[in-house]
């Protein structure tokens, strides 16, 4: 299938489902509504589109979730409403978008998050405290993003973390 558009709470009256694969597909855009009334998802796979834009709130719904996979899309920019109200989070790729930037804040609603893939992106700055409110976060992968500056105090606040790749990077 090369589905290109979901409508509007398409999953709503699903009760009992629980994984949603949605890879390979030909979706651009991720709306506001395209997954309201879906509380009950656990894993959500998204990879290999070509989203280039996730609306806010996009997730607000999705109390439950624990696995997002965004990997291989067309995402340029996160802010701190992409990942709204996802507290029960536990792993998130994005890898092989087009990010170049990140923040703390955009982490805010994420405090169970223990596995985030950044690899293959464009990152190219990581400040001071860029991951502190991920204080659950054991593994970190940002590889392969090229030229990456990482600022002294990058990763405070992350105490538990066990496993990072930063191969491949020309690090500053």
């Amino acid at each position: 299938n090369k589905v290109f558009h979901l409508e509007s709470a398409c999953f709503s009256d699903l009760n009992q489902l629980r994984n949603v694969i949605l890879n390979n597909n030909n979706l651009k855009r991720l709306f506001k509504t395209m997954f309201d009334k879906t509380s009950i998802f656990y894993s959500l796979d998204l990879s290999f589109n070509d989203i280039e834009i996730i609306e806010d709130n996009t997730f607000e719904s999705m109390k439950f979730l624990f696995d997002l996979n965004l990997k291989n899309n067309k995402i340029t920019s996160i802010n701190n409403r992409t990942f709204n109200s996802l507290f029960y989070l536990r792993q998130l790729n994005l890898e092989g978008n087009q990010i170049k930037n990140i923040r703390k804040h955009f982490w805010k609603d994420l405090p169970n998050l223990i596995t985030l893939n950044l690899n293959k992106n464009n990152l190219e700055i990581l400040f001071n405290n860029t991951f502190e409110l991920l204080t659950n976060l054991r593994t970190l992968m940002l590889g392969n993003n090229k030229k990456l500056e990482i600022h002294l105090n990058t990763f405070k606040g992350i105490e538990f973390l066990v496993s990072i790749n930063l191969g491949g990077n020309r690090l500053d």
